[in-house]
């Protein structure tokens, strides 16, 4: 066990019981759902695989457009304005989708 995690339980010994029973049970379910996470990347590893395969094809065959993170960012976050990199005439265009 780390130096930081006897700290912890330390802290934590301290607390009244119902309190430590609710701090053993968050740390429960988030030890459970990281288990359940890495299980589900392990058992993905063909479909992702798979995935990756179709993305370098496309790439090779120029269907892929280089990533531009400032439209990417404004777009997923359905923002009117365009970023600074960009005017207002430029290739950015809201999106129209709704929230």
């Amino acid at each position: 066990m780390t130096t930081l995690l006897q700290e912890a339980f330390a802290k934590a010994s301290a607390l009244p019981p119902s309190e430590q029973d609710l701090l053993a049970s968050r740390l429960l379910a988030e030890l459970a759902e990281e288990d359940e996470f890495d299980r589900a990347i392990a058992a993905s590893g063909d479909k992702l695989a798979a995935l990756a395969h179709e993305a370098i094809s496309e790439h090779r065959a120029g269907l892929s457009q280089e990533l531009d993170p400032d439209r990417l960012w404004f777009t997923s976050r359905r923002l009117s304005t365009p970023p600074a990199s960009e005017s207002a005439t430029g290739p950015w265009e809201p999106s129209t989708a709704t929230r």
